[in-house]
C-alpha cells in the first residue's frame, strides 16, 4: 500500500512503479523457463513457460507462485520450517490412504484436494535434487472442469521442508492414465522437478554474521554528535525515469522531540537539547499520463534510536479525477520491563521474583479509502534501524574503506521488517545528471535479492545522487527554482502535521 521510507530513492522507485509481478515471455506451453533462483530461501528451479510470476508475501512459507490465465495451470513453492523435527513419514502403510503414514507425507496427504479422501492417484517416495523426496497426485472438480494436483515434498532436514505444486486443467471424469492433457502435466512436472536445486546457505550465513559484527561496531560509535552532525536542513530532489522528469522530493531535517503532532506537541525551546531528529518529506510524481500520487511523511527517532515514530500519507488521484488515500502510522521503542519468574529459594521452595527483560517492538497502523489491514505487531532484533535512521544511513556509513553492513528496517510495501544490505565500494568514476564525477558508491537493498540503488556520496560525505540498479530511474539533488521550472504548480511546503484520526487525509 505505502512504498518505503527506508531510503528516498526507495520511495521514489515505488511510486513511479507501474507493474506489481514480473510477466515472463511466452513460449510452447510445456517448455520450461529460466531458473528461477531465491539464494534466501535456498532453492532453484525451472518453471513452465508462457506464465507469470509473484513473489510470496514477506514473511509466509510461500517464496513464489506460477500461473497462466491462458493455460490455467498453477505452480507455487513453499519452504516449512519448523520449530521442532518431524520425519517425512513415520510409517510404512500399504493401500491408497496416505494419510495414515504419519508425518510430513500423512499432513500433506490431508490437505490435498480430493474427490476421493484419502486415495491418491500417485504416492511415490524417490531422491528429488539429492534429496528425500515423495510424490503426490489427486484429482478433484471445480464448478467448470476437473484439476490434476501434483505435490512434491522435498527434506532438507528434518526442520525444513520444501513443498512444490502443480496444478493443471483435466478432462472431466478422465482416467489420468489415459487422458492426454494428464500425461502432458505429468511430464512437465517431473521436468520442473528435475531442474531443482537445493542451494548451500553457509556461506550466506557466514557473510551475514560478518556483516553483523560490522554493524554492532559502526551503531555504537552513532553517539549525538555524530547524527547531528549529519542533518541537512533543507533539500530538494528530482526524480528521474529514463532521463526524463517524473516527480520532485522536498526534504527538511531538524531536532525535535517528537513528530509535529497536529499542534498538540509543542516546539523543542532550544533545539540543541532535543531528545532526537525527525525528517519530513513531500513528494509529488507523475508515474503515467493523469495519473498524479502525492506523499507526505514524518519520521522521528531518539538518539539512542530507543524509540521513534513516523507516519506516511499517500493520496493518488487518476485521470478520471477520482482519488484514493493510503495513511500509515508506527511507533516502535525499546525498554525494560519487570517479568515475573519462579524460582527455588534456600527451602526448596517456590518463590516468585521479577527479573528485568528487555522488549524492543514496532507497532504499524495502516488504512486506506477502501481498505482495511490488520495492524502489524514484531519483535525487534538489537540490529534494527527506525525509519528516519534508515533514511540517513548512507551519511552514517564510513565512506573511507570498501566494506559491507547488514541491519533490519520495516518495509511499508511489504509490511515487514526486512534486511537491508549496505556495501560501501572504492570510490570511481560516474555520471550523474550528464556531469561526470569521483563518487562512492554505497549499494543498497532490502533483502537478499532485493534489487538495487546505488546511492554515490563525495569525498566529505556529501550526496551526490542515486540510481535503480538498472540505470532507469534517477534521484538528483536540485534547488527550489530548479523545481518551479519543471513543475510550475510544484507544492514545496513544509509537511501537514500529523494527525492521528482515521478520517484525516491530510492537506495538498
Amino acid at each position: 500500500m505505502f512504498c518505503s521510507t527506508s531510503t528516498l530513492f526507495s520511495r521514489a522507485c515505488a511510486l513511479v512503479a507501474l507493474v506489481m509481478f514480473c510477466a515472463l515471455p511466452a513460449r510452447a506451453n510445456y517448455d520450461l523457463d529460466e531458473p528461477f533462483i531465491s539464494m534466501s530461501a535456498g532453492i532453484t528451479l525451472r518453471p513452465p513457460a508462457g506464465g507469470e510470476s509473484a513473489l510470496g508475501a514477506a514473511g509466509s512459507d510461500e517464496i513464489v507462485k506460477f500461473f497462466s490465465a491462458d493455460d490455467n495451470w498453477l505452480l507455487v513453492v513453499r519452504r516449512l520450517a519448523l520449530a521442532e523435527p518431524m520425519q517425512l513419514a513415520e510409517r510404512e502403510q500399504m493401500g491408497d490412504d496416505a494419510r495414515t503414514r504419519g508425518g510430513i507425507v500423512g499432513q500433506a496427504a490431508s490437505r490435498m484436494p480430493n474427490d476421493t479422501p484419502g486415495k491418491m492417484l500417485r504416492l511415490n517416495f524417490i531422491p528429488i535434487a539429492g534429496h528425500d523426496g515423495v510424490l503426490l497426485a489427486s484429482q478433484y472438480h471445480e464448478p467448470k472442469e476437473s484439476r490434476y494436483h501434483q505435490q512434491a515434498i522435498i527434506r532438507r532436514h528434518d526442520r525444513l521442508y520444501y513443498f512444490i505444486t502443480f496444478t493443471s486443467p483435466i478432462s472431466d471424469g478422465a482416467d489420468i492414465q489415459k487422458d492426454e492433457a494428464a500425461k502432458l502435466a505429468t511430464e512437465l512436472f517431473q521436468s520442473v522437478l528435475d531442474s531443482v536445486e537445493l542451494i548451500d546457505q553457509d556461506a550466506i550465513r557466514q557473510d551475514q554474521d560478518r556483516r553483523l559484527i560490522r554493524t554492532r561496531n559502526l551503531m555504537i560509535n552513532w553517539r549525538k554528535d555524530v547524527i547531528a552532525k549529519a542533518i541537512v536542513p533543507e533539500r530538494y530532489f528530482r526524480i528521474q525515469r529514463n532521463g526524463k522528469d517524473v516527480g520532485y522530493t522536498y526534504v527538511i531535517e531538524e531536532l525535535a522531540d517528537s513528530v509535529p503532532n497536529a499542534g498538540k506537541v509543542p516546539e523543542v525551546s532550544d533545539p540543541t537539547k532535543a531528545l532526537g531528529v525527525r525528517i519530513g518529506m513531500r513528494s509529488r510524481t507523475f508515474p503515467e499520463i493523469g495519473r498524479q500520487v502525492d506523499t507526505e511523511s514524518w519520521m522521528w527517532f531518539t538518539f539512542d534510536r530507543k524509540e521513534e515514530d513516523f507516519s506516511n500519507l499517500m493520496v493518488t488521484k487518476t485521470p478520471d479525477d477520482k482519488e484514493n488515500f493510503a495513511k500509515e502510522r508506527g511507533k516502535s521503542i525499546q525498554r525494560d520491563r519487570e517479568v515475573p519468574s519462579i524460582v527455588k529459594n534456600s527451602l526448596g521452595q517456590d518463590e516468585v521474583v521479577s527479573r528485568k527483560q528487555n522488549q524492543y517492538e514496532l507497532d504499524v497502523w495502516s488504512i486506506g479509502k477502501n481498505i482495511s489491514v490488520p495492524p502489524v505487531h514484531v519483535e525487534l532484533p538489537p540490529y534494527y534501524i527506525p525509519q528516519a535512521t534508515a533514511y540517513m544511513l548512507p551519511r552514517l556509513v564510513p565512506l573511507r574503506s570498501a566494506d559491507t553492513y547488514l541491519f533490519a528496517v520495516y518495509s511499508t510495501d511489504r509490511r515487514a521488517v526486512m534486511l537491508r544490505y549496505i556495501d560501501v565500494e572504492a570510490p570511481r568514476e560516474v555520471i550523474l545528471g550528464g556531469k561526470k564525477m569521483i563518487a562512492t558508491p554505497v549499494v543498497d537493498r532490502t533483502g537478499l535479492e532485493g534489487q538495487k540503488t546505488i546511492h554515490y556520496m563525495s569525498s566529505d560525505g556529501k550526496f551526490l545522487g542515486s540510481t535503480s540498479e538498472d540505470g532507469k530511474l534517477a534521484l538528483l539533488p536540485a534547488d527550489a527554482d530548479t523545481i518551479m521550472k519543471i513543475w510550475k504548480d510544484a507544492n514545496l511546503s513544509r509537511p501537514s502535521d500529523v494527525e492521528d484520526s482515521n478520517e484525516s487525509k491530510g492537506s495538498d
